[in-house]
């Protein structure tokens, strides 16, 4: 409760129990399936639970979300720079796993790295040609703007079953929902650049004192 950072992105992981495709990096695993599976890839800067999960599956083995309450993790986010470098990890996240796999009988991430990149693209282009259109008429960026509200609100109402009774909180939800593809759109971004550039992408963390 300390922050409506910290409120709304627990909402993310408000999801229903049963079978799913990966975890976050609060769980419980058997030693022994860590160990087939080879471990987390030390190699990736952010997703190194999916990607793990992804590599399980290929095992056999099956992730299961269950409705108890399991740990207490503090995302300790109380400024819109870290909400935005959080995104803008999720991004190189998205781009680097999905690339990964992308060639495999199972690919991972795939949906939602292209999702990104249309929706992303469009809300940046889009929002960039009203700002410039200002010059002459403010309707391109008032457009925008209520394209924006209605889908935030659209969102709100589609996830009402993580928050009941708190229309606020799923209202901001809704917005995170959509500006989030922003700074992920410019992770995905940041990850083939550095790639063609023959970098390694540095740790982009967002927790206050550490180094990003």
């Amino acid at each position: 409760e300390r922050s409506i950072y910290n409120r709304v992105l627990d909402l993310d992981w408000v999801i229903r129990p049963g079978w799913t495709e990966f975890c976050g990096g609060d769980v419980v695993m058997r030693r022994s399936a860590l160990d087939r599976a080879g471990g987390y890839d030390a190699s990736l800067i952010a997703g190194e639970e999916p990607e793990l999960c992804r590599r399980l599956r290929a095992l056999g083995y099956r992730i299961l979300h269950i409705d108890r309450p399991m740990t207490g993790h503090d995302l300790e986010m109380t400024r819109w720079s870290q909400y935005w470098r959080r995104a803008t990890r999720a991004g190189h996240a998205y781009a680097e796993v999905s690339r990964r796999f992308r060639a495999s009988a199972d690919p991972f991430w795939i949906a939602e790295s292209r999702g990104n990149w249309l929706r992303g693209g469009f809300w940046i282009l889009s929002l960039a040609a009203a700002v410039v259109a200002l010059a002459r008429t403010p309707i391109p960026l008032a457009v925008w703007i209520s394209l924006a509200g209605l889908l935030a609100m659209r969102s709100a109402w589609k996830n009402r079953w993580k928050a009941p009774g708190k229309p606020g909180l799923l209202l901001a939800y809704g917005v995170h929902s959509h500006l989030q593809q922003l700074p992920i759109f410019l992770g995905q971004l940041k990850y083939v650049l550095n790639r063609r550039r023959g970098r390694q992408g540095k740790l982009i963390e967002y927790k206050e004192g550490s180094q990003a």
